[in-house]
């Protein structure tokens, strides 16, 4: 219970009830978020694995596939991009291309429209790139 009113019912009373109901639920999503910032899991075939966060170098779109690039290996899920990006830290990732979303943390240097990611270049569209900047923090 996260709170209660009493007879006679005041609206200023009922905002109170609401206000602290909305903190709490935010703090719990907030909770939720730090739990699962470190790891994901995935399906890999008949495995679900663990992989680290600070081990995505970045994935890729393939159709109705993603392929998740890290420095040991790669692995193909049956998900979207949109829906990763969704799922993983917007904090952490930043979507440069359609078919391209990174870790901000991995890019090594950007030049003429092109992101690189451990000697890897991928490509930066117009339609991302103001994003992109935004993350980086500029000086």
């Amino acid at each position: 219970m996260i709170d209660y009113i009493v007879k006679p019912v005041s609206i200023a009373r009922v905002m109170l009830a609401i206000e602290k109901a909305k903190e709490l639920l935010a703090m719990k999503n907030t909770q939720l978020n730090e739990v699962n910032r470190e790891q994901i899991f995935i399906k890999d075939n008949k495995v679900i694995r663990k992989i680290l966060m600070n081990e995505i170098l970045w994935l890729e779109s393939k159709g109705d596939y993603v392929k998740i690039n890290t420095q040991e290996k790669q692995y193909i899920i049956h998900a979207t991009l949109k829906s990763m990006e969704e799922k993983l830290p917007a904090s952490e990732f930043v979507r440069i291309h359609r078919g391209f979303l990174i870790p901000v943390s991995k890019i090594d240097y950007i030049e003429d429209g092109v992101a690189f990611v451990m000697g890897t270049a991928l490509p930066v569209s117009e339609t991302y790139k103001n994003d992109l900047l935004k993350k980086l923090q500029l000086i």
